[in-house]
């Protein structure tokens, strides 16, 4: 099965001109390429299998300057059309900025997907959830101290205890819904179908402040610029999953009703070992390094099924962005709106190789603020 790379451009050439009384030649001409450039890989057959693909697309626009400067009836500079030279639209490439993904993320980001698609991991762990009331009343508690201390204290109540015990309030109050889900996916497995699942893996979105002004350099004169820069990163996951042909369903609808409602709930046999890792002391800290917690979840089989073609999507893009701030007198007008976008699109085929998930979580700022948190505390 070889690799096929295509490339599409439907990018178009722009010529402009000028002139110059001092220029031997008088007249030039200057071309640029506008447009997307678009570039895929991907796999050719094995159709009945998830396969990698890849795709970047360049998208480039340049202003274009027009005007005439005439002293005593002679003309001294023209630019008709004209684009400019030495700007830099065209933005830097994505990948390079966000990272690729290497075996060991694979790994990480297979796990991961799994225990959030898991067609058995509970929408709302009330096991878990009883547990965690014990230690309500010492995370709200105001302990006093100084107020380095109270904010340190309110960001740990509201991530560990507040912010969750909201998420499950929202789901009960959507547990109807919640529980015919899960039943449709327990018909669907029931009939043999294959069950496709997906899930967030996360984004990132921000931009740079606009810049200082640059010159802009166009052959017969020099204008200004500002410019920022748009980063954006969403990444994703899918599995798919398939009853094991062994398990037998409740022929009853009652029956099967109870079982999405203790899936929903996490009211089985399989959970008491989830329960048990959420509430040991700082097993949310081993989950950082180790990922136990995603592992637990991803071999849930209260309903046994087997999982294939797990699949980690990624759209990455750059933007930079320019205002045209200062032009010479004599130009009367600028056409375009200077641009540059890059934009990538991936997919990666993942399996969990290692049995548990490695990972370096210190580089990630929201944990870094919990650790910053505890230490506040500790602090005399």
């Amino acid at each position: 099965m070889p690799d096929r790379e295509r490339i599409q451009d439907v990018r178009v050439n722009h010529i402009g001109s000028y002139y110059h009384v001092s220029f031997t030649p008088q007249t030039g001409f200057r071309q640029v390429s506008e447009g997307i450039k678009r570039t895929t890989n991907d796999v050719i057959g094995n159709r009945d299998h998830a396969n990698d693909f890849s795709m970047s697309e360049r998208e480039t626009y340049w202003p274009r300057f027009s005007g005439e400067w005439w002293d005593s009836g002679n003309l001294i500079v023209g630019a008709y059309s004209m684009p400019a030279s030495h700007m830099a639209p065209e933005a830097p490439d994505p990948g390079s900025y966000y990272g690729g993904i290497s075996p060991l993320d694979k790994n990480n980001l297979a796990w991961e997907i799994l225990s959030k698609t898991n067609p058995n991991v509970p929408d709302v762990s009330v096991p878990t959830a009883i547990g965690e009331l014990k230690d309500l009343p010492s995370l709200v508690k105001d302990w006093g101290g100084n107020l380095l201390k109270k904010v340190a204290k309110g960001h740990l109540s509201w991530r560990w205890a507040i912010k969750p015990m909201i998420g499950d309030i929202q789901k009960l109050c959507q547990f109807h819904d919640l529980v015919e889900k899960r039943l449709r996916e327990l018909r669907n497995l029931q009939n043999k179908k294959e069950l496709r699942k997906r899930c967030s893996l996360g984004s990132d979105k921000h931009s740079t402040d606009w810049g200082g002004e640059f010159p802009i350099e166009s052959v017969v004169f020099t204008a200004k610029a500002i410019a920022r820069t748009h980063y954006q990163m969403k990444m994703w996951g899918s599995a798919s999953f398939k009853v094991d042909p062994s398990f037998v369903f409740p022929k009853a609808r009652a029956d099967l009703t109870r079982l999405a409602r203790r899936l929903t709930l996490g009211i089985t046999s399989y959970d008491a070992l989830a329960t048990a890792w959420e509430l040991c002391p700082w097993s949310w800290f081993t989950d950082w390094f180790l990922g136990i917690g995603n592992v637990i979840d991803a071999c849930r089989n209260t309903v046994p099924c087997t999982w294939g073609s797990i699949c980690v999507m990624r759209t990455l893009s750059v933007k930079n962005e320019f205002q045209v701030t200062n032009v010479p007198w004599w130009i009367t007008n600028v056409e375009g709106y200077p641009l540059g976008k890059w934009i990538r699109k991936e997919r990666h085929v993942v399996t969990p190789i290692l049995p548990f998930s490695l990972s370096l979580p210190l580089l990630d700022r929201g944990k870094w603020s919990v650790l910053a948190s505890l230490a506040a505390l500790k602090r005399k």
